[in-house]
């Protein structure tokens, strides 16, 4: 039996290694609804079902076989749009055009250089006060305006050279 909400985009050969066999799935979209911080949002998800499998039994097959991220990466990027949440590589850039480390730039926005990098390469979703602070860096005078208000906690973190020379570089 066919559901008419699941779109069949594509049929796909793929090689199960346990199986050691090749096993045809059909990889289909349909509309879901997921929840991000306590906001939901309607985003169109891939899924891959066996060949054989009956599409109205969708919920047994719930990941992309070959990218079992691909969903919530999507889910993110709608996200993201939807409530403008700069993107990883706007953060990355906003950070590259003064020249900072990644250190610096966690020091300055007053998170972890961990989280930091997480956020640039998209694997978490930053808040909604981290994207404020991360934004302020698109604005030169705004970003070196907090780089100021924050001279203790950056002389902590470094020392008053290391301060004046990313003053200097954010006021460039």
């Amino acid at each position: 039996m066919e559901n008419p909400a699941i779109k069949v985009r594509r049929q796909i050969n793929y090689w199960r290694p346990v199986l050691q066999k090749t096993v045809t799935y059909r990889e289909v979209e349909l509309n879901e609804t997921v929840k991000i911080r306590r906001r939901q949002i309607s985003v169109k998800h891939c899924y891959w079902v066996p060949l054989t499998a009956d599409l109205a039994d969708m919920e047994a097959y719930l990941l992309p076989l070959d990218d079992p991220d691909w969903n919530t990466r999507r889910d993110w990027q709608n996200y993201r749009e939807r409530y403008q949440i700069l993107s990883g590589a706007a953060v990355k850039k906003s950070r590259t055009t003064y020249g900072l480390s990644g250190r610096e730039m966690a020091a300055i926005i007053g998170i972890s250089h961990s989280s930091l990098s997480e956020i640039e390469n998209e694997l978490v979703l930053q808040s909604d006060e981290q994207d404020s602070l991360l934004r302020l860096a698109q604005n030169r005078l705004a970003f070196a305006a907090l780089v100021r208000k924050r001279r203790a906690s950056l002389t902590e973190a470094f020392d008053e050279a290391r301060y004046r020379a990313i003053l200097a570089k954010v006021q460039a």
